[in-house]
């Protein structure tokens, strides 16, 4: 899955990958254009730091999101592109040092740590420095904000396995759909949060559970009747219709047409099963 995150790791986007039949580019730049496409569209309105790792990030995707007029800040392979990271910067740099080039439009930058990293932005000089409070280690301001922003996914997906059962037995289409109502608890907790509701991950699980077991249902399918309506003993009576399998007798594995439907359940049954469905 191909997944897009936001600050308070909340997933809001997704795609499964699924080979030559995926109905999406799944080349890193075009995943990268595709949702920040989707962004724009659902929220033109607010401005947006599109943050990656270097299995996105290349100086192609950033000037793409750049004439988007949306902000980005990537970790680049060093040879995306080589002529500014491994045939240049990588030859100016010592161990715990730093160099950087810009234009008008961006900044290229790179740091070695135990690594060395190779980023590009839009957002601000490369140039510029982060000091901590001890004054014990300073970094280049977009090596600091890379730091602090990437990770979202990384920090929803940890959430994602601490309470849910384990799934790795399934089936891959089983297995995604326990991926889904996964994301889609996680996400109901992050909401709560917002909305300063102070309910731990595994408390929110509960009420979802709770809420889930109780005696009521949202189903609006008229063909298979609510719980609580088959069995409230009050005006089921049997009225002639064409004919179709009887839902009881298909319940105990047997094929059998009946012409009589209850018309309070709306589901077709054999006079003689009509008792065993509505009180069994």
């Amino acid at each position: 899955m191909y997944c897009l995150a936001d600050s308070s790791y909340y997933l809001w986007d997704f795609w499964l990958y699924q080979g030559k039949e995926s109905t999406r580019i799944h080349s890193p730049k075009q995943i990268v254009l595709d949702f920040a496409d989707i962004m724009v569209q659902h929220h033109s309105l607010q401005p947006f730091i599109i943050v990656a790792d270097s299995y996105y990030g290349s100086l192609e995707t950033a000037y793409a999101l750049h004439y988007k007029k949306l902000g980005f800040l990537f970790s680049c392979k060093k040879n995306m592109p080589s002529r500014i990271f491994s045939q240049h910067l990588h030859t100016l740099i010592q161990k715990s040092q730093w160099q950087e080039i810009h234009n008008r439009e961006m900044s290229a930058i790179t740091f070695w740590d135990k690594a060395k990293v190779n980023l590009l932005t839009n957002i601000m000089n490369g140039g510029k420095s982060i000091t901590n409070s001890s004054k014990t280690l300073t970094l280049p301001a977009s090596l600091y904000y890379y730091r602090k922003w990437l990770g979202a996914l990384d920090h929803h997906d940890r959430q994602l396995h601490a309470y849910y059962p384990n799934h790795k037995n399934f089936k891959w289409h089983n297995a995604f759909l326990n991926g889904i109502l996964k994301i889609a608890v996680n996400n109901t907790w992050i909401i709560a949060n917002e909305l300063k509701m102070d309910l731990s991950l595994k408390e929110v699980e509960y009420l979802i559970i709770k809420h889930l077991t109780g005696s009521h249902s949202l189903r609006k399918d008229n063909l298979v009747p609510l719980t609580n309506l088959r069995y409230d003993h009050s005006n089921h009576w049997p009225i002639s219709t064409k004919k179709g399998s009887c839902v009881h007798c298909k319940s105990n594995d047997k094929n059998s047409s009946s012409s009589y439907l209850c018309s309070k359940c709306n589901v077709r049954l054999h006079i003689n099963c009509f008792k065993e469905y509505h009180t069994e």
